[in-house]
């Protein structure tokens, strides 16, 4: 594998972390990533020894780091390019549905338990309930298939599939459209490598 070819490499490396999502995420939702999570943990910890320097998403992705030895660790952000979304024009269609008067919350991200779609859901109801029923939820983001379906299931159990959008995966330029329409954003994930959505 690619992780054995760097953690046997001749020469010490340079290393840009991005993140592993800790493997306890997934255990009884996904095996298929709690078991590759677990296998990149593993790794980490031997090229970790192969490395001289390291670069992380986020100084939490430094501080991982450090724990497993390597004291030159130092935050190297993930590149966003606000230029890239301030320039970029609504898309007229997804305007129109979507500006009219209702509050508009926003989750963007991957579809897996730990980032808390569902507690997302569950806010929206709190909202509709106590504060205004002219609101709605966007989820944008690929989500993973049996996520999917309990979240369906929740939207129906609580009787919200009239307030809540689910996009899939979306162009650049529709995700622009989002966040302009969006009056909150939400993050509830239990783990974040470095959060780009916010």
């Amino acid at each position: 594998s690619f992780n054995r070819w760097v953690y046997n490499y001749p020469h010490k490396i340079v290393l840009y972390y991005h993140n592993i999502t800790p493997a306890k995420y997934f255990f009884g939702n996904a095996w298929g990533s709690f078991f590759k999570c677990l296998a990149g943990r593993r790794d980490l910890k031997r090229i970790v020894k192969n490395t001289f320097f390291a670069w992380g998403a986020s100084e939490y992705s430094c501080e991982e780091l450090r724990a497993l030895g390597l004291q030159h660790a130092r935050p190297l952000a993930a590149i966003v390019e606000p230029e890239r979304y301030l320039s970029c024009a609504p898309l007229p269609l997804l305007a129109k549905r979507y500006q009219d008067g209702w509050c508009n919350l926003l989750v963007v991200g991957r579809g897996v338990p730990h980032k808390k779609q569902d507690e997302a859901i569950r806010v929206l109801k709190y909202y509709h309930d106590h504060i205004s029923d002219k609101v709605r939820l966007i989820i944008v983001g690929n989500i993973k298939k049996s996520f999917d379906k309990k979240l369906h299931a929740l939207t129906a159990e609580l009787k919200m599939q009239p307030h809540v959008v689910f996009t899939g995966m979306v162009s650049h330029e529709e995700l622009c459209t989002y966040y302009r329409l969006a009056d909150a954003v939400l993050c509830l994930s239990e783990h974040e490598g470095f959060c780009v959505p916010l």
